[in-house]
């Protein structure tokens, strides 16, 4: 990803990419509670945040 916005000098499509992943990891978490779940789903939930 970063290469391609680099070569095509487009710095906006990274932004963009960033805001979907912000919306998405948001979803996530607000779906799938990741402190309060009980173990191992708590200790996966969070390798998976990682």
């Amino acid at each position: 990803m970063l290469d391609e916005v680099a070569e095509a000098l487009e710095p906006h499509r990274l932004a963009g990419y960033l805001s979907e992943l912000a919306r998405a990891y948001t979803a996530f978490y607000d779906s799938c509670p990741v402190i309060s779940a009980e173990e191992p789903i708590r200790s996966n939930r969070i390798a998976l945040c990682q």
